[in-house]
This record gives structure tokens, sequence and C-alpha cells, in this order.
């Protein structure tokens, strides 16, 4: 166990100022640290004016003698004798809950280390019912539990990364002891050792504190009898998440695109992102639409991401430049819909098809680790995602109704995705200016 001094120190006379000793435990993948409650000073200044150190490199060192013949002399050495013995006291203690830890072949929770030293644990092994990971397991995993297929892959992402918190700070997580540092800790983890944006990680702690309201009994689509009355993040505050205006092609940039000639490879990836401009899905219904889901003259599909929260069938009818790409693909031997990649290639596939066609313009985007605004060539950013906000944005531009463009897109009314693609042009802000001629 080491020690380290707290930076706010308090004052108990004119020459001495005591500060508490904090005490970390730091032994193979258990790192834990608390608050001892002994406090000492870092130095005193004897009768002669000369200082002497009684703390330095983590050491409390005490003098063999102190040049004092006042009560601040017996003050400082009743301090330093205290502060000892209490130490040595507390180093036993936590040896001894050490071991008896790992006789029962036991668990550290989060709060293990400050329990020992304030006297609250007997360091008895975590039952079952309150080791965090294993009850979030058992709720991501339940099938009361709501959500689309790849919002559960994201909760158990999010399972995943706690347990790589715990081995990375040597303790278990329990539903009791979870608190607002455990997790500040966390959301910086997701950060700075997951490499996460803070976007990311915002959206990783909302659904950590949904299951947290679940636990509390709070969740009143599936009431339990609350788990634990510990909820951190009553006065937890999640940074919200922050996204730039939507950038997105052209109808000339499209139509450019379309007609680029580019070798067999990625004109038929080339063909696929056109077609999803002109019907505006995400890329994960894309992949899943077969010919079968084309019904007269449109496309039909019930959006995978709300399909569990919102079964809603979106109904898109095909203009003839959507018709003819699927026309071109109807009788290659698969039920698919089209020849599809991987996700990775798709995305590869559609930055190269751009460059290739010089399609270069500089958009503004938000860096999402600085969350500062940059200048980058479209090319260089684009993703499948892109064909989604081509097909909302232009339509948008187009009629400027968001109801009949959520109708089309599978947003909900009010959708604060959707808000972020009313962002006023110039086209329109110029039409907006001509009404006050």
């Amino acid at each position: 166990m080491t020690y380290t001094l707290s930076k706010k120190g308090k004052k108990i006379s004119d020459r001495i100022i005591v500060f508490e000793i904090l005490a970390r435990l730091h032994s193979g993948s258990i790192n834990q640290r608390a608050h001892t409650h002994v406090h000492v000073p870092k130095s005193y200044t004897d009768r002669n004016g000369n200082t002497k150190q009684i703390w330095k490199d983590g050491q409390l060192t005490v003098p063999r003698s102190i040049a004092y013949s006042d009560d601040e002399q017996v003050q400082l050495k009743k301090i330093l004798d205290d502060a000892k013995t209490r130490l040595l006291a507390m180093e036993k203690d936590v040896t001894e809950a050490t071991d008896r830890l790992a006789m029962e072949n036991g668990t550290m929770a989060a709060t293990w280390l400050q329990e020992v030293i304030d006297g609250k644990v007997t360091a008895k092994a975590i039952p079952a019912t309150q080791r965090l990971c294993d009850i979030y397991t058992d709720y991501v995993h339940d099938v009361r539990l709501r959500v689309s297929p790849n919002t559960r892959r994201q909760y158990e992402s999010n399972v995943n990364n706690l347990k790589r918190f715990e081995k990375h700070t040597g303790q278990t997580l329990t539903l009791d002891g979870l608190t607002q540092d455990i997790l500040s800790d966390f959301e910086a983890f997701l950060i700075a050792e997951l490499g996460n944006s803070q976007n990311s990680a915002s959206r990783r702690m909302k659904r950590l504190r949904s299951f947290i309201r679940w636990a509390n009994g709070l969740n009143h689509d599936w009431p339990i009898e609350p788990l634990t009355h510990n909820n951190p993040f009553e006065h937890y505050r999640i940074r919200e998440e922050q996204y730039g205006t939507p950038f997105y092609l052209t109808i000339e940039e499209r139509n450019r695109l379309e007609a680029f000639e580019l070798p067999p490879r990625l004109a038929r990836q080339r063909d696929i992102f056109i077609f999803q401009c002109l019907i505006g899905c995400r890329v994960s219904d894309l992949w899943s639409m077969t010919k079968n889901d084309i019904v007269s003259g449109a496309i039909e599909y019930i959006p995978r991401k709300t399909m569990d929260e919102r079964p809603v069938t979106i109904r898109v009818p095909l203009n003839s430049r959507a018709m003819a790409i699927v026309e071109r693909y109807m009788d290659n031997g698969d039920r698919r819909l089209f020849p599809f990649v991987s996700q990775q290639q798709y995305n590869e596939g559609i930055k190269a098809m751009l460059t290739a066609a010089g399609i270069t313009r500089m958009v503004t985007i938000l860096d999402p680790k600085t969350r500062q605004e940059t200048k980058r060539p479209i090319n260089e950013v684009a993703s499948s995602h892109m064909a989604r906000r081509t097909f909302i944005g232009n339509l948008y531009k187009q009629v400027k109704d968001p109801n009949l463009v959520g109708k089309l897109s599978g947003h909900t009314e009010g959708s604060r995705s959707f808000a972020r693609y009313r962002d006023i042009d110039d086209d329109m802000a110029q039409e907006l200016v001509n009404m006050l001629e």
C-alpha cells in the first residue's frame, strides 16, 4: 500500500498545516484508493527557522527530536505519533481482510478498501445478486428488454467495457457500491483507454443509466422489485451528444457520380450507393433487402433499429432511376436485392468512387474527439450513412415538410436526429429574404 497527501490542507496553528493521507492499494490488477482520515503536516519550522521534512516521497518521517518547548511542540508530536499508530493499525486491518478474502475466494467491490478502513466490511465474497456485470448481462439478454438487435449488441458491448474497466481498476462493481466517482472514472476510461469519442461515451453512459433505473424498479414498462436503492445517476450529469450540420451530396453530384465510368467492382457498389440515396434507408436495412421487398413499384421494409420498439412499415416508391438499378440486378440468380459486400468494403468503395469522380468539395464536420469544427474533403469523410443524409437533405430542400420526409425516412415526429436536417442552407435562406421584397 502506498500513500500520498491530499492537495487541500487545513491550518491548525501559525506554523502547522495538515493534509489528509490518501491510501492506494495497487497489486497486480488491483488498484483502489481510499481516504484514511489521518492528517499530517508536510513539514514544520523549528525555533531557529529551519524547515524539517516530515512527509517526503510518500513516507512519514517522525523527527528524533523536536526543537520546541511550547505547546506547539507537544501538539505536533501528538499528531505524528497518532498518525504512525493509526497507519500501522490500518495496514494490519487491510492485510487481514485481504487474507480472508483470498481464503473465501471472494472478490473486491469497488469501495472495498474504503469500507475496510472505515471498519464497515469483513471482506466477504460479493453475492451474485450484487455483481453489476452479472445482473447487467442477464438484463441485456432478457427478452423483455424491448430493443432492436443492433441496440442489444450495443448493450452487450457496454457490459464488456464494464468488465474491462473492472480488470483495469482491480475492482468488482456492485449495484450498492456504484458511486458518482466510479461513473466519472468509467466515462474517462471509455475515452482515454478505449478510444471512444465523447458522443459515444455519452451514449454508453445513457445505456448504463437505463439499466440502473431498471435495477431501482423505476422502469414502468418493465416493473420489478428493486434490486438496489442506490442510483448514483440521480446527480450525475451525462454530457449531451453534439453533432455538426449533416453534409450530403447535391443532386447534381449524385447524378455526376451515377454517370461516371468506373471499374466493374466499383460500379456495382456505386449502383447500390445511388439506390440507397434514392430510398434513404440505413445500411443495416439495405443489407437485409431481398427482391421480395419490391411491392407494386415501391420498396417496403421495417427499420431494424426500431423493429422491437416501434415496428412500422416504411414504403418508399421507386422512381425511374431506382427502378432501373433494381432491374439491372433482377436476374443475377440471387434472392438478395444486390450483390452486397461487407459494410467496411462498402464504405471504402464509397470513398474511392467519389475520389475517382472528382467529387472532393470541402465540408465542415465536427471532430468527434475534440468537438471542434474542421474542414475535410467530402470524399475522405463519406460513408454509407451519407446516402441516407443525401435522401433526407435533398428531399427536405424540395418540400420543407419534416412530417412528410419523416414518413419516408422512418424518423418520428419531433425526432432530435431529424431536427439536424432542418439547417437552413443558402438557397432556403435566399427564398426567405425574398419574401420581404
